[in-house]
């Protein structure tokens, strides 16, 4: 090989090594990247080759307040606070974020309420919990998760705290995937400052990391995992809402008592959850297994309903999932069906985007079962708590998140440890009233509370601003 032939060979192999660092390091700082695209954080595919969602450094996925995880809440005063907490002016920084909090529109925002909270702790001892949200994935659920979470770290704090230990909250964006959820989960259990996990949300997510939780010996509290999958999981894992069994069951009986449906039939959006519904009806009576996939490439709602329609179905329950772009399919085909059949979910379409808000009218009628409803049976405390903090009401995921971290403090007070949590929550004699009605725990970790049915009715003013809301019945 000649000598130039070699530089040139020398320079392309330099230029490639180079390349590679800065690409290393592009995405070791920038492990937040989708977070700065907003046009594609809710829309990401779950599938383990997408390189801006799987295993990206945890640090960029975590914050106590040293880094802002909802870039859709930009503010001034937010991410002011945000750097005097990255250096330790935590005076300072509650400062920045009490003007943030005291505005329009930072009232709502539960991240900065947490931030706030944890900047009043500073350097103090504390009980340290972590909650796993998908923050890219699904914003709204995010929110409304952290919003329990925050209000109940601010109740105990402003008491005193547990043991005179204040709860401070770490923040960590697993964005519903398995595999992101399960390098989170190993990243708590080897950090022994954290006492407990509030989380994870999707099922597909709890699932993945449940077995993690379990052999690291730290309690995992999901307040929206429904799956049939975790009950039983462990002793470890534990969840303060209802396995989607009863959920289904209470769907099913509506729509045979209520409705007397011939034909009863499900579409699904494939992830673990909507098979554990599958599951729960397949062997009843009236059940028609006809294919039905939300998660098409080419999804095409009037197809899918003049299929159901042949097929004399009259009853269908939407498993819409943790997608926003299967919750939108579901509400696609639910306009296509629109009064030519009962149409049913459970509630992880219980949400304003997309259920009231995507195509306005489309859902009205539908039944959906939910843990939890301002207006249901002991709720009124939490819910006037709540709307009086958020200025408006607030979702089942609030109340349940409320319940879990709930759960975990009236734990820690028996006994401060890991092992100390687990042994309390696992008690026959455990018991606390919570935003749900008393929280208790079967001996396989589930509780003990039961959905309720609400239906999408048209309302002026509506809750929701958008002329329609959950109504319960």
């Amino acid at each position: 090989m000649s000598h130039h032939n070699k530089e040139i060979l020398a320079f392309g192999l330099s230029v490639m090594i180079t390349g590679a660092a800065v690409a290393a390091a592009f995405m070791l700082f920038n492990g937040q990247a989708k977070f700065l695209i907003p046009n594609i954080q809710n829309n990401l595919d779950s599938s383990p080759n997408n390189l801006l969602a799987v295993n990206p450094a945890i640090t960029a996925r975590k914050s106590e307040g040293e880094r802002l995880i909802m870039v859709s809440r930009r503010n001034t005063d937010k991410e002011e606070g945000i750097k005097l907490y990255a250096q330790k002016n935590y005076a300072a920084a509650v400062a920045k974020w009490q003007t943030y909090l005291d505005s329009q529109g930072g009232r709502t925002d539960p991240e900065a309420r947490i931030y706030f909270n944890n900047a009043q702790i500073a350097e103090k001892d504390s009980a340290k919990i972590a909650v796993v949200v998908p923050v890219g994935s699904n914003r709204e659920i995010a929110e409304e998760i952290l919003r329990g979470v925050s209000q109940l770290q601010t109740e105990v704090n402003s008491q005193g705290g547990v043991n005179g230990k204040l709860i401070k909250i770490a923040i960590l964006n697993d964005d519903n995937l398995p595999d992101v959820a399960q390098d989170i989960a190993q990243y708590l259990v080897n950090d022994k400052t954290f006492l407990a996990v509030v989380g994870h949300n999707a099922s597909d997510a709890s699932k993945a990391a449940a077995p993690i939780y379990e052999k690291g010996g730290l309690v995992m509290v999901s307040p929206t995992s429904k799956s049939k999958d975790l009950t039983g999981s462990g002793k470890y894992i534990f969840r303060t809402v209802a396995s989607i069994v009863f959920e289904v069951d209470l769907l099913y009986q509506y729509s045979i008592k209520n409705k007397n449906a011939n034909q009863i039939a499900i579409c699904l959006s494939g992830d673990n959850l909507s098979l554990s519904m599958r599951d729960a009806l397949v062997n009843r009576p009236k059940f028609n297994p006809i294919p039905c996939s939300l998660a098409s490439s080419n999804f095409d709602a009037d197809a899918i309903a003049n299929q159901l329609l042949n097929a004399k179905i009259d009853a269908l329950i939407i498993a819409g999932g943790t997608r926003k772009d299967y919750a939108e399919n579901s509400i696609k085909l639910a306009k296509a069906l629109k009064n030519r059949m009962v149409i049913m979910s459970d509630s992880s379409l219980y949400t304003k985007e997309p259920t009231l808000t995507f195509s306005p009218g489309a859902s009205e009628n539908m039944v959906i079962s939910i843990p939890w409803h301002p207006e249901g049976p002991n709720s009124k405390e939490f819910a006037d708590k709540a709307e009086k903090i958020w200025g408006g009401r607030v979702n089942w995921r609030s109340a349940t998140a409320y319940d879990a971290l709930l759960a975990i403090s009236t734990a820690l007070k028996a006994n401060p440890t890991r092992e100390g949590i687990q042994q309390s929550l696992s008690s026959k004699d455990f018991a606390v009233d919570g935003a749900a009605g008393t929280i208790r725990f079967s001996s396989d970790g589930d509780t003990q509370n039961r959905p309720i049915l609400v239906k999408v009715t048209k309302k002026e003013p509506s809750q929701s601003g958008t002329g329609y809301d959950f109504i319960p019945f």
